[in-house]
């Protein structure tokens, strides 16, 4: 193959333009460099911005949900701060909601009831509005959050808290009696003539007066301390005892956390009592249903039969307190009186906010104790009833089958119906006149309990009126005051010239908590031989004598309306936050 080689001019093909001259080319290359460019920049800027406003409406949001978990705080803390929790009337509502304004933004909050009885809960709900930062046109940031607290209300008598016997002056035991609760005097304990023996026994635990403790021929405690001399089960029913010949012929000792009650004695044994019920083994963990069981204690155990605590301001006569053989204090008898303090309450308020009550609009059925409901709690209209004992005949409770309700001022139920058998009480009822039980009943409140108020006397109560047990005997170890107390108050009233007083005769019987102003009567609680008590007793003075204070449960919470001291404990109910 032959190549040819020409001259200049010899190729006839167009000429080729030479790679220095690209003029065009990199103009169109710098304009789609231009436009590459200028997306990323869009692009950056747009992301840029994009970021900028994410993180200013992410930080809108934050504050929000602060603003809304400060308002939340707000309510909490001003729950906490009402004196009525339980019920915070006025409290702020999503339609009339209360509104806090912080440097950030504000927040509105509200509250309203919901169900979780026995005790009262709150729904607290909290709104925040904080500036949108995207511009003045957007919508505002909101965050709504929302948690619930629960207020339980105790109902106490304030410095003591259990059962007890008290006076504000002087208590006169006699006739035998004997007292198995805690004595707590604003004046004397007279323990009787010298002739009976009245006993205060050692499961009671505390004496206490500011007076004297005028012994005469009664006992405080039941004796010192000896030892089992051999082992014992939860079914024995003989004590073998080192020395028991300084104790009372019968009583309660402890040995270990149980309780035992005893009737009889020797020098050196114990037995066990067989009038605690139905069988000598509830005479084994005695004291009511809270008491420790009976249970099995080995030779060498301690006996314990003295009283934990004797206080005596005024001392002891006609014998000295440490010169008295009568007397078997844990510690030396000393003149420091217990701290007390007498639960107060305002008649006039339990006048006009029962219910049902002389003031409040009652529906009743069947047969008014009285002939007709319309004197049954007064015998003035609601819009005119004043408080003044204008009921002149007493009231018989358990005369006829009836069954009255209303609605008290805070909303809540209350009730009082007798069927025959059982009395049921809820809140607090007021009656403007005398008041008796006439028939063998027994009575039902549920947790909350129930409080009948007169303006006069109760008594005399000549029947069982059980809160355990089928009448007419009351079971004093199965009453459980944690499910069903009823309390009942005779009050004076400003002007009164009436008595408020209770008293018991033989075959009275009681489960409950009882308080008498007293006036126009020698002791504002009386109880004869023969009648029986389980429970909490307030007066002015108080004469027991028979079966004056089986040991009781103990009673932490009072019956509502009953004269106390409310306290409230108001907390978070888990797992209620949130969004």
């Amino acid at each position: 193959m032959t190549f040819r080689t020409h001259s200049s001019g010899a190729i006839p093909a167009r000429r080729l333009r030479p790679f220095s001259d690209e003029g065009g080319f990199a103009l169109v290359v710098a304009i789609g460099m231009l436009l590459v460019l200028g997306i990323a920049v869009t692009s950056l800027i747009s992301y840029s911005s994009s970021t900028s406003r994410d993180a200013s409406l992410s930080g809108a949001d934050q504050s929000a949900n602060s603003l809304a978990e400060a308002g939340l705080s707000e309510a909490a803390s001003t729950l906490a701060g009402q004196t009525r929790p339980d019920r915070w009337t006025g409290h702020p509502t999503e339609a009339s909601p209360s509104s806090v304004s912080y440097a950030s933004g504000t927040v509105n909050w509200w509250a309203d009831s919901v169900s979780c009885s026995p005790d009262t809960c709150w729904r607290l709900k909290a709104r925040s509005s904080v500036s949108n930062p995207t511009g003045p046109a957007a919508d505002a940031v909101h965050r709504t959050l929302s948690l619930q607290m629960r207020v339980v209300k105790a109902h106490t008598t304030g410095s003591q808290t259990g059962n007890y016997i008290y006076a504000d002056n002087n208590i006169k035991i006699d006739g035998s009696a004997v007292l198995e609760e805690p004595v707590i005097a604003g004046g004397d304990l007279d323990m009787g003539g010298t002739t009976t023996n009245n006993m205060v026994l050692s499961v009671g635990q505390v004496v206490s007066v500011k007076g004297q403790i005028l012994l005469n021929n009664g006992w405080i405690g039941n004796g010192a301390t000896t030892t089992l001399t051999s082992s014992i089960t939860a079914s024995s029913t003989t004590i073998p005892v080192a020395n028991a010949s300084g104790f009372t012929s019968s009583g309660t000792v402890k040995i270990d956390s149980e309780w035992i009650k005893y009737s009889a004695r020797t020098s050196t044994s114990l037995t066990v009592a067989s009038t605690c019920g139905s069988g000598s083994s509830l005479c084994r963990g005695y004291g009511g249903l809270d008491a420790s069981p009976a249970a099995s204690h080995s030779s060498g155990t301690l006996v314990d039969a003295r009283m934990a605590e004797v206080h005596a301001v005024g001392g002891c006569s006609p014998l000295s307190c440490a010169a008295n053989t009568h007397i078997f204090p844990a510690t030396a008898v000393d003149n420091v009186p217990i701290p007390f303090t007498k639960p107060a309450y305002d008649v006039a308020t339990e006048y006009a906010e029962a219910a049902p009550g002389p003031k409040s609009t009652n529906t009743c059925t069947g047969t008014s104790p009285t002939g007709s409901f319309s004197t049954f709690f007064d015998n003035q209209t609601p819009a005119t009833a004043t408080l003044d004992h204008s009921i002149s005949t007493t009231i018989n409770l358990t005369a006829s089958q009836y069954d009255c309700t209303a609605t008290a001022p805070d909303g809540t139920a209350g009730r009082i119906k007798w069927d025959g058998t059982t009395l049921t009480v809820n809140g607090t009822v007021f009656f403007d006149g005398d008041i008796n039980f006439g028939n063998n009943g027994k009575y039902s409140t549920g947790s909350d309990g129930g409080t009948i108020f007169t303006s006069g006397d109760f008594g005399r109560l000549g029947r069982p009126m059980c809160g355990a047990g089928t009448p007419p005997a009351c079971d004093f170890n199965t009453w459980d005051p944690a499910t069903n107390v009823l309390g009942i108050v005779a009050s004076t009233f400003p002007g009164s010239t009436n008595s408020h007083c209770m008293s018991f005769s033989s075959g009275g019987r009681f489960q409950g908590v009882l308080y008498a102003s007293g006036g126009g009567c020698t002791y504002g609680f009386d109880e004869s031989s023969g009648a029986a008590l389980q429970g909490l007793v307030i007066a002015d003075n108080v004469h027991l004598s028979g079966s004056a204070g089986n040991p009781s449960p103990s009673i932490t919470r009072l019956p509502n309306g009953f004269p106390g001291v409310d306290t409230f404990t108001v907390s978070y109910v888990g797992g209620t936050y949130g969004g």
